[in-house]
């Protein structure tokens, strides 16, 4: 009897464990969605920045050549 209930909870353990794994796959693909939209939301950022920049310097330029005129 003994062995036979320890059987079944073997096969329990064995279940626990791998809807675990499934779990954390399905988990894992979440995951890497979330990295990756903020890899993009931060590329917003600086781009955004540099575009700034950017204008700057034009507005910079465009005086230089008014003076010069």
């Amino acid at each position: 009897m003994k062995i036979k209930r320890n059987m079944r909870r073997n096969r329990r353990k064995k279940r626990r464990w791998e809807n675990r794994i499934k779990r954390r796959r399905r988990n894992n693909k979440k995951r890497k969605r979330w990295k990756k939209r903020r890899r993009r939301r931060i590329k917003n950022r600086r781009r955004r920045k540099r575009t700034n920049r950017i204008k700057k310097r034009s507005s910079k330029r465009r005086n230089r050549m008014k003076q010069e005129h």
